[in-house]
């Protein structure tokens, strides 16, 4: 996105890519003059590349002789907070020392929302990542992906190791879970109170964190073997899931991280408030603030977002807005829940923040509630755009007066976009969307607040009354409006929650984070990256002679699919799509050994019960000669069908001859 400057001249004001420039220039000008020998260096891999958990390293190197610290997120994939402040805290640099973040320990955990490594689900042994590593009366790893990481961090020899995690309940009220606690060895009390001190601000005594540091973190935990194995000072950091959204568990993550690296003495500034990375010179991902706090129900917009690689969402709430935090947004979105939560948690001097974002270029995306909030009509509206709602009161016989903004439970409707919408969201024509009480806008009496444009009209409508019956039909489903340098666009249904239709909302994302100049005609912004068909499957077979068994081989068959894409895993009764079927088509000299070895399958986000392949997976089996036969030719079939969020490309079966056995 371009940058943006307001008219104000204090430095807090200016858009952040060109702030961010400026502050760049200043670090090398800096570092010019200081120490060409010690030059800060980003660096980041993989671990496991092409295994189906591979796992994401970030590393920050001052250049300066210090300590190594290690920051793991996501070992239990149920626990979100930790592997999305670990995202975070990737992005920071450190004046001292290296600075290492491994965000997503157990991705596939967190892609399937379950605190177990997916593949081993079913084993009581194996299943807990956070049992695998070395223990005092075992120094094995118990996995794969646990070697991996043990042997990622014994390369890297950290000298302070803390784990991000979550606990289930408050231990205050809960002893038996460890929620909202901090876990470290005696030694380490005195910092284990000041990262607890600094979580513990603006909460209520009895959410407030506890010290666990009689025996330390448990055995076979990452933590504990970094301590008693490589001699690293290693806590676990647990916030709690319970009632308590994600921005704010993710705000006392950051808090106590970065406490702690004060302390250590890597670095001499608060961190806490930084979300993204320094570098803001390039257009993408654009960086989305995701309204996150009572009212707001931001869970289905992630799964929209973190499935798009060319937008990253970060969940803010009430005290993430300032004008520090805003300014590392492109666009600030605000989903469905209730608008009136959302605006009264918000507050009067945090809404104008919103506005003077706006005005100074930034994008809004209001969803459903959000859309209420981008109104004119409330005391707690943010007053983007000069919009009423429909919200009368009217008495209904036998049930008392009401308000007609509630029009029952959630429902389909039909929806028509205009051709302007067909430019700027890529969808024309009439849609069934989904719709829950969406506001119905029709222009209000500001005058202070620029009028909107149409984008969407209701061509059929959803009542509880007779009374709002033709209230709804031909008014505004979506609007845009000019804020100051800024766009508004606001949602009334939900497209997010529509299969087939979640693109719309990443082209209004796109629009108002570069809107084009009004004096210049409108392009075409491109096609979501979801959309993209070039390639979207690939597909190789290998074989290798099993070093064990004479005669006898594994071939294997690795399918890739292109970001936003995967293919079927299971057939779910009355579901049209195909699911992928790897097949052996086997000469008389050769027979099978054993079933198929499969990928972890991962449920589709729409529909649980339907389980996808994403990114690159791999189907493996062994093969053996039959006695007098030295070779063979094998021939492998895969039927498949790749979709994306948007559309199914058609089934299809690919084939491939491979040679085992002498001259293979």
């Amino acid at each position: 996105m371009l940058s943006r400057v307001s008219n104000n001249s204090n430095m807090a004001f200016i858009r952040p890519r060109l702030r961010t420039f400026l502050f760049a220039w200043l670090a090398c000008l800096f570092l010019a003059t200081s120490s060409w020998a010690d030059q800060p260096e980003f660096s980041s891999g993989q671990l496991g590349q092409g295994k189906p958990w591979e796992t994401e390293w970030y590393q920050y190197d001052s250049g300066v002789d210090g300590p190594v610290v290690m920051i793991f997120g996501g070992v239990h994939g149920n626990e979100p907070a930790g592997s999305r402040a670990a995202m975070q805290i990737k992005n920071w640099t450190v004046e001292k020392g290296k600075l290492i973040v491994v965000p997503r320990a157990n991705k596939l955990g967190l892609q399937a929302n379950t605190r177990w490594i997916p593949e081993f689900r079913n084993d009581r042994k194996l299943k807990d990542l956070n049992r695998n590593f070395p223990r005092q009366s075992d120094p094995t790893t118990k996995t794969e992906l646990a070697t991996a990481l043990w042997e990622f961090i014994k390369e890297r020899q950290p000298d302070w190791f803390f784990d991000l995690h979550e606990g289930y309940d408050f231990h205050r009220v809960n002893p038996k879970s460890v929620g909202s606690s901090v876990i470290a060895f005696p030694e380490q009390a005195e910092l284990a109170n000041q990262l607890a001190s600094v979580a513990n601000r603006h909460i209520a005594p009895e959410r407030a964190f506890s010290i666990l540091a009689k025996s330390g973190p448990v055995d076979g935990s990452a933590a504990r073997a970094c301590s008693v194995q490589l001699g690293a000072k290693s806590f676990i950091l647990e916030t709690t899931f319970k009632d308590q959204p994600i921005s704010q568990r993710t705000r006392q993550h950051r808090a106590m991280v970065a406490t702690a690296l004060q302390a250590i003495g890597v670095t001499d500034r608060d961190l806490s408030q930084q979300f993204v990375s320094a570098d803001q010179n390039k257009k993408e991902p654009i960086r989305v603030g995701v309204f996150d706090a009572d009212g707001a129900g931001p869970d289905k917009i992630f799964r929209v977002l973190d499935a798009e690689p060319t937008v990253e969402g970060f969940h803010i709430g009430p005290e993430d807005i300032s004008v520090d935090v805003l300014d590392q947004f492109d666009v600030l979105l605000f989903p469905g829940g209730s608008g009136s939560k959302q605006g009264k948690a918000i507050g009067p001097q945090r809404r104008e923040l919103v506005r003077q974002f706006t005005r100074d270029g930034g994008g809004v995306i209001g969803i459903c509630a959000g859309a209420y909030l981008c109104s004119s009509h409330y005391d707690w509206s943010l007053n983007l755009m000069n919009a009423k709602v429909y919200n009368v009161t009217v008495e209904i016989p036998e049930k008392g007066r009401k308000s007609m903004w509630y029009r029952g439970g959630p429902a389909d409707v039909e929806v028509e976009m205009s051709e302007r919408a067909g430019k700027l969201l890529g969808l024309d024509g009439q849609h069934t969307i989904r719709y829950q009480n969406g506001p119905i806008i029709s222009p209000g009496s500001s005058e202070t607040a620029p009028d909107y444009e149409v984008l969407a009209s209701f061509r059929s409508e959803n009542y509880l009354y007779e009374v709002q019956k033709g209230t709804m039909t031909d008014q505004p489903a979506i609007l845009r409006s000019k804020f100051g340098q800024g766009e508004v666009i606001a949602f009334s249904p939900h497209f997010e929650s529509t299969q087939g239709k979640e693109s719309v909302v990443v082209r209004a994302i796109r629009h108002v984070a570069a809107p084009p100049a009004e004096t210049q005609p409108e392009p075409d912004l491109g096609t979501p990256a979801w959309e993209v068909t070039d390639a979207p499957f690939r597909w190789d077979v290998t074989t290798r002679t099993d070093p064990n068994q004479v005669g006898q081989f594994e071939i294997t068959v690795q399918l890739q699919m292109a970001p936003g894409w995967h293919t079927y895993a299971n057939q779910v009764p009355g579901s049209p799509y195909r699911p992928t079927v790897v097949q052996l088509q086997l000469p008389d000299q050769v027979e099978a050994v054993g079933p198929w070895q499969k990928p972890v399958a991962l449920p589709d986000l729409a529909k649980p019960e339907q389980q996808v392949y994403r990114g690159t997976v791999r189907f493996s089996r062994k093969v053996r000669l039959l006695p007098g036969a030295k070779r063979a030719s094998v021939t492998v079939q895969v039927d498949y069908q790749v979709c994306d969020q948007a559309k199914c490309l058609p089934a299809a079966t690919v084939k491939k001859t491979v040679r085992i056995g002498d001259g293979s």
